[in-house]
């Protein structure tokens, strides 16, 4: 049995990788056994408490990263944070501003991401350029989520974005035009729901589908599929 521990970034990529990643990746045999985990952002030692969720920080990213492979020493160890807002402290960030092509740009990224960690156990993997551009590839598919048909014109809507990019990972992360952006200015709903919502849409659209349009998330199942070779 073959352990991946994924280092994710909120709720819906948590969700995401149990419920829909897991399940694919043993869609034949069960070979996998893949653990997601959310990046802790703080603890309170008086209070007892721990706060979980999102990539503020990369050297808590590192830190978290680095406690886990100390303690399953095992396993393989994966990501998957978003490139919108990634965190600006990864060291050498600033080599790479000049990089407009976000396929050259991401794997950049995940090439310092990887000199940080320094382990042939660690496969660095940023999403292109969130979690939400996975539903581009057929927003359609959003209205087995959202039946009704008063989301019919904003979920057509999103389907004529997604026809104006050869990928889904080409949609980009400015402060308006981001992939959640877009989904929530089309589908207001979606800001709500999105921890449900995403991993199911994604999960109906198929990892198959998925993996024809989006080169770099392909990539990445294609390494994690060669651990097993």
């Amino acid at each position: 049995m073959i352990r991946i521990n994924i280092l994710v970034e909120g709720d819906t990529e948590e969700t995401f990788v149990r419920d829909v990643l897991s399940a694919y990746m043993n869609r034949n045999e069960h070979i996998y056994t893949i653990t997601p985990s959310k990046v802790i952002t703080s603890k309170s030692k008086k209070r007892g408490t721990v706060h979980k969720g999102g990539g503020s920080s990369f050297a808590l990213i590192k830190n978290h990263l680095l406690n886990w492979m100390k303690s399953d020493t095992k396993a393989y160890y994966t990501t998957m944070f978003d490139l919108y807002a990634f965190p600006s402290d990864i060291p050498n960030y600033n080599s790479l501003k000049s990089i407009s092509n976000p396929i050259e740009k991401v794997c950049s990224i995940e090439g310092l991401f990887s000199s940080q960690i320094n382990s042939w156990r660690f496969i660095p993997y940023i999403q292109l350029h969130e979690f939400e551009a996975l539903i581009f590839t057929n927003p359609l598919k959003m209205k087995v989520f959202f039946v009704e048909h008063k989301y019919d014109s904003g979920i057509n809507e999103l389907k004529d974005i997604s026809l104006q990019y050869s990928s889904p990972e080409y949609i980009n992360e400015g402060l308006d035009t981001a992939p959640s952006k877009r989904i929530v200015r089309c589908l207001e709903e979606y800001r709500s729901l999105k921890s449900v919502a995403g991993p199911q849409i994604v999960e109906n659209i198929g990892i198959d589908s998925i993996r024809q349009k989006c080169e770099h998330f392909n990539h990445w199942i294609e390494t994690l599929e060669k651990i097993c070779v």
